[in-house]
């Protein structure tokens, strides 16, 4: 026989659950989010040196053609340096994450 303190209960342990399933999935969403930012940004960066690798010896140029490719993407260039036949190129992207920024890195290499 049920106790009249427990009436209820149940609908409280349910909304409960209800509660921690939405705080879950929003977290999902957000890791997804953060994982497809962070390869789209590798992607960014990668296209960056390879294209700035085409303007090498020419250090200055090679680094003004990355800067290039990564505003196309949306993303900043944040280092690039190089030499005759090499050039690093980093990268940077900035999403939020309930209001929060979240800050995101890349960095590729490419030469002859």
């Amino acid at each position: 026989m049920k106790q009249l303190g427990e009436r209820g209960s149940a609908t409280v342990a349910i909304a409960g659950l209800i509660f921690a399933l939405i705080i879950l999935f929003s977290l999902t969403v957000a890791a997804v989010g953060i994982l497809i930012n962070k390869h789209k940004l590798n992607s960014a960066t990668d296209l960056a040196a390879l294209s700035a690798a085409i303007r090498l010896p020419m250090v200055e140029m090679a680094c003004q053609q990355a800067k290039s490719e990564l505003n196309k993407s949306g993303f900043t260039l944040t280092y690039c340096d190089g030499s005759d036949d090499w050039i690093t190129v980093g990268g940077k992207a900035e999403i939020r994450l309930f209001t929060r920024p979240i800050p995101l890195f890349a960095q590729a290499t490419a030469g002859w």
